[in-house]
């Protein structure tokens, strides 16, 4: 690898500090994996300085979601510093497939370096009153009032048993939009029923239902209501749910993609209703 790469890596926050350890892998980064991670946070980089923004929300494709009608799996808030103007990506991270998950705070090269189906990023850039909002609540307590370290990957909008990482996030969007008056969970998720969030609802048929049950610590089906554990069409905090709960809200000044090779475009808020 280069040294201007190297060089370069640093700059994006590649070895930026985190909160809780970085997640677990597999197995090693190849040297184009890096590269394209660099690349493709060098391409959401240069879209916020071109915009002006403080604050917005990314997401990332990890895995292949289509069969539910889905394409981002993970999204986080990407805000500039007001002291130094450095980018930072704060966000929710599951360890290694077990029950918990942690809140990390990393540069944006390391949001796409975790081995993604596609090399592309949904880019929400709100408006300029939600921007200051959401640096006040990073400001106030950086999420931890809305954190449930106990995670399912499923996990029920409305419940406080679990939490996935998109849950996490659209309760600090909706503690920062109340101006801090939602801390804490039960408040924030009160917040959103009345400003009338609808999660997204997954499929999950019986066969995938009990090889999660025995085989994976990070999927828990309890906490859903009744009905919605009989039908097997489960309630779940999405990327697109959240994009159309900010849109609806008229929140949302600009939607970017952005993919490798190095293409943006602006998509429509309609575009990712169901």
């Amino acid at each position: 690898m280069s040294r201007v790469l190297l060089i370069a890596i640093f700059a994006l926050g590649l070895a930026g500090p985190v909160l809780a350890g970085q997640p677990c892998t597999e197995s090693q980064t190849t040297a184009q994996g890096m590269q394209s991670a660099l690349e493709l946070g060098s391409e959401v980089q240069a879209a916020l300085d071109r915009h002006d923004v403080q604050a917005a929300l990314v997401a990332r494709a990890g895995s292949d979601v289509s069969k539910y009608g889905l394409r981002y799996t993970h999204a986080a808030l990407v805000f500039r510093d007001p002291d130094s103007g450095t980018w930072t990506v704060l966000h929710k991270l599951n360890h290694c497939g077990k029950d918990t998950a942690d809140l990390y705070s990393q540069g944006l090269a390391n949001f796409f370096l975790d081995d993604p189906y596609e090399y592309r990023a949904l880019l929400v850039i709100p408006k300029p009153g939600v921007q200051a909002q959401l640096l006040t609540q990073v400001a106030r307590d950086r999420g931890l009032s809305v954190h449930q370290p106990k995670y399912s990957v499923l996990a029920y909008p409305f419940a406080l048993d679990y939490q996935n990482s998109n849950g996490w996030l659209l309760e600090f969007l909706a503690a920062a939009e109340s101006d801090g008056l939602a801390l804490g969970r039960r408040a924030a998720q009160e917040h959103l029923r009345s400003r009338g969030y609808r999660p997204d609802r997954i499929d999950v048929g019986p066969l995938e239902r009990v090889g999660a049950s025995l085989f994976k610590a990070n999927v828990a089906f309890l906490d859903h209501p009744l009905g919605e554990r009989l039908s097997g069409r489960y309630s779940v905090v999405t990327v697109e749910s959240m994009v159309r709960f900010l849109g609806d809200q008229g929140q949302v000044e600009r939607l970017d993609e952005i993919s490798l090779p190095a293409v943006a475009t602006v998509r429509p808020v309609a575009h990712l209703a169901p």
